[in-house]
């Protein structure tokens, strides 16, 4: 899906404003690479209905050669991701780091910030959806879930 966000984007014309998903490409190829000697082959349904999706993706945008529609398409993808992410951060809420994602917000803000006097809106889709809204309500959600766990576990048993 980091192919996808950063090829289509570059073909819709963004330059300094797709560093950030060059940089999350180059990030997943290594983890993809790195799996296949060192990764489980357990995966939910909901990890194969994702990638579906992503395979899906890439048909639909070599069919239409609508760079757009592929970003788009990737915005959907993303919110399905950050939901399942959601979830799992519920049931385990130090299985994620806000660092990362509050520096991917960051990031984000920075590609943003180079497409001011653009007039390619569809350059800012991925930043805002994916970054500031995905990424914004994941690290949201780990803050309230790691709170919400703090306090559970501060409560005695005669409060129960």
């Amino acid at each position: 899906m980091n192919g996808i966000v950063f090829f289509s984007q570059y073909f819709e014309g963004g330059r300094q404003s797709i560093l950030i998903a060059l940089t999350f490409f180059i990030g997943s190829f290594i983890v993809l690479l790195l799996s296949i000697k060192y990764g489980t082959r357990d995966t939910s349904k909901w990890d194969k209905l994702l990638f579906g999706f992503a395979l899906a993706t890439i048909g639909l945008w070599f069919l239409t050669r609508s760079n757009v529609t592929a970003i788009w398409l990737t915005v959907l993808i993303d919110f399905a991701a950050t939901t399942m992410m959601i979830l799992k951060v519920r049931a385990a809420p130090d299985s994620e780091e806000p660092l990362p994602w509050i520096l991917a917000i960051v990031a984000y803000i920075f590609s943003c910030l180079s497409l001011v006097g653009s007039h390619d809106y569809i350059l800012y889709v991925r930043p805002v959806f994916g970054g500031f809204i995905c990424d914004g309500a994941l690290w949201l959600a780990i803050l309230y879930y790691r709170k919400t766990k703090k306090t559970v576990e501060n409560i005695s048993p005669a409060e129960i």
